[in-house]
């Protein structure tokens, strides 16, 4: 959510790593090293990591924010499906420029796959969606369920299982 991944990067740049301790804090990790694995590598220390984005500007953090934020959903549908206890399992692509998905859906039972994008992101952002279905309109998107209710007469927009505001509220109990 919004609150998680900001208190998260104060936390990372100023040193308080043991904040960051727990599942939501291991995913804003590993969505760090994913995204900037040319930078940093798979394996970078969360010093390493912390060193890194002390060198950006006000306007570079939100950014990387946004793409933190992004991974992370990422990982956390990843981890859902694969959980689940179904024959579907879930893999991110490792090429971070893949055009139109992120994610591939594969079935073990009968073979299918289905590739589809992931958008995190609350009801004032139904551009994020529009414009996704413009520019892949083949690609089905999986999003926040509010943002997903909006688009409830589209096929191709379906919800993850995962509030915008659940996000949030789990963050701020957490990370208070």
């Amino acid at each position: 959510g919004e609150v998680f991944s900001t208190a998260a990067m104060a936390y990372l740049m100023s040193g308080q790593y043991e904040k960051l301790e727990g599942p939501l804090g291991d995913n804003f990790i590993d969505a760090i090293r994913l995204r900037w694995s040319a930078q940093l590598g798979q394996d970078a220390s969360i010093e390493e990591i912390a060193s890194l984005f002390r060198e950006y500007t006000p306007s570079q953090i939100d950014g990387a924010l946004n793409t933190i934020k992004g991974k992370m959903f990422e990982i956390m549908v990843t981890e859902q499906e694969n959980i689940d206890g179904d024959q579907w399992h879930a893999t991110m692509h490792t090429d971070e420029t893949f055009p139109g998905s992120d994610i591939i859906f594969s079935n073990a039972e009968t073979g299918q796959q289905m590739e589809i994008s992931l958008k995190a992101a609350s009801e004032g952002n139904s551009y994020i969606i529009e414009e996704a279905l413009s520019r892949y309109p083949n690609t089905p998107i999986m999003t926040t369920d509010e943002l997903a209710s909006l688009f409830k007469d589209d096929s191709r927009v379906f919800g993850s299982g995962f509030l915008n505001e659940d996000l949030e509220n789990i963050s701020k109990e957490k990370y208070r």
